[in-house]
């Protein structure tokens, strides 16, 4: 093997705040997947940098300058080997530009054979369309916590699982850890620790500090839209594990409250149940947490459970007010589940959100209308409604692959919250528009005091169905 190679990690801005002037309209999260990675360089003696341009960013007020800035004083100080790169499609305009730049510096003051990595959901749901449109050396594919270390410590690329190349291409995927406990706590101080625990999500959520929290990888459910299930088989962390890390955090930073950012914390009900035990034994009581979970995985029992540990607000994916839909999702819930959720709820008083979801393939104008239907006659909670987009790595993005187009534009739109420029139902695109506006409508009416809580789970809604995946370079 050779010498140790120097590793760099870069998460990506996100283009909406560029030019922005008021960092209080940005949503940010914790880049988790490159501090678990970071985590085990630190561990096993790899030099590396972490470099989070997010923040970075919306500090600098939309100035892209001050990133490029950043990036180019590492590289200077610091002349990595590698330089890898994690990203959502939505970002590959804004990758090619920070590839350029470092490109261009490399080539003007290093002069030093640096090697390129994509990783991230794109990568690996796309990795030879990746190495073919972009100018990387390497795609990491899946889970990249042992592989990574592994490159660090010099190994021939072509020996680990998971690189690609164009020279050999697929190397199947990236080990993974089996062990979730194993897995060395994560370094906040990696990244801007003090700017992503105070205003890591909309201003109106009701915590001064708050934290990215996951209890497990991967996800029991295959819904047709998601690509969660897609990239790693379900492991969760002990609760053990998960009440320590959690107090070490309220020890280090006085956090207040936690977001747990899987799928569903219900996948795993043992574990849920004993979690809220310690939660509520182990932990202040004035201490909060937020999660997202499953019409079919709740009852009154449990949601009084969660309420008595200090959950005070809950996501739902209700996604259709069709069961022909559901189905065609192959969601796992049915209408009248949902419609039980949204009951219990608003007899315990017990907060929560619902997300819609239309435009899905083989959804007609009058499935749009039960939705609406349903939003109407199931108003306590606060609904957002989304446009359909084939997120890369889902079920869908499969079947429909020969309507996406391989361009800046196109790979820009998908993963979006905002509305697209395409739809892939048989919808008139003008009518389709007009059913959009008027669902999104009712969500406003149906508002209630619980806006404070609207935004920030509509952006987890949109974290989780992009599959912020934890473990990809």
């Amino acid at each position: 093997m050779e010498d140790l190679r120097k590793i760099m990690l870069i998460r990506p801005w996100d283009y909406k705040d560029i030019n922005n002037k008021n960092p209080n309209t940005s949503s940010r999260t914790t880049p988790l997947n490159l501090l678990y990675l970071a985590s085990q360089l630190n561990t096993n003696g790899i030099p590396f940098r972490l470099i989070d341009l997010i923040p970075v960013l919306i500090k600098a007020k939309g100035e892209l300058n001050e990133c490029f800035s950043i990036i180019r004083n590492t590289l200077y100080d610091f002349k990595p080997d590698v330089i890898g790169i994690s990203f959502f499609t939505y970002q590959i305009p804004d990758v090619i530009h920070i590839l350029e730049f470092c490109k261009e510096e490399i080539a003007k003051k290093i002069n030093c054979n640096v090697k390129f990595i994509a990783g991230g959901v794109h990568a690996t749901a796309e990795p030879l369309l990746t190495l073919q449109t972009m100018n990387f050396d390497f795609v990491f594919v899946g889970e990249a916590e042992i592989g990574l270390v592994k490159i660090g410590k010099g190994f021939p690329y072509n020996q680990i699982k998971g690189v690609a190349s164009l020279e050999w291409g697929l190397n199947g995927v990236g080990e993974q850890i089996q062990d979730l406990d194993s897995l060395p706590p994560i370094d906040l101080e990696l990244c801007d620790s003090n700017f992503l625990l105070s205003s890591m999500v909309h201003k109106d959520f009701p915590a001064e500090k708050i934290l990215d929290v996951m209890i497990g990888r991967g996800c029991v459910y295959r819904c047709g839209f998601c690509a969660y299930h897609s990239f790693s088989n379900v492991r969760f962390h002990s609760v053990e594990y998960i009440i320590k890390y959690i107090i070490s955090m309220r020890e280090l930073y006085n956090i207040d409250a936690v977001v747990f950012i899987d799928s569903s914390i219900g996948n795993n009900r043992k574990l849920l149940v004993e979690l809220c035990k310690q939660i509520k034994n182990k932990i202040n009581s004035n201490f909060k947490w937020y999660a997202s979970i499953r019409a079919n995985q709740v009852n009154e029992e449990i949601l009084s459970i969660m309420w008595n540990a200090g959950c005070r607000c809950l996501f739902y994916g209700f996604e259709s007010g069709s069961q022909k839909v559901l189905e065609l999702m192959n969601k796992g819930c049915t209408v009248e589940q949902n419609r039980r959720a949204v009951e219990i709820h608003k007899k315990l008083e017990f907060p929560c959100v619902g997300s819609m979801m239309i435009g899905y393939p083989g959804e007609t104008e009058e499935d749009i209308k039960l939705t609406i239907k349903f939003i109407k006659e199931n108003p306590f909670p606060n609904y957002g409604v989304n446009w359909f987009v084939p997120l890369p790595g889902s079920d869908s993005y499969k079947r429909i692959h020969g309507k996406i187009e391989n361009s800046i534009d196109e790979w820009r739109s998908i993963g979006e919250i905002v509305p697209s420029k395409k739809i892939y139902t048989k919808i008139k695109l003008a009518r389709f528009k007009q059913l959009y506006l008027y669902s999104n409508s009712l969500c406003t009416v149906h508002s209630t005091n619980y806006t404070k809580f609207h935004h920030l789970l509509l952006w987890t809604r949109h974290l989780l169905l992009w599959l912020r995946y934890k473990s990809h370079i």
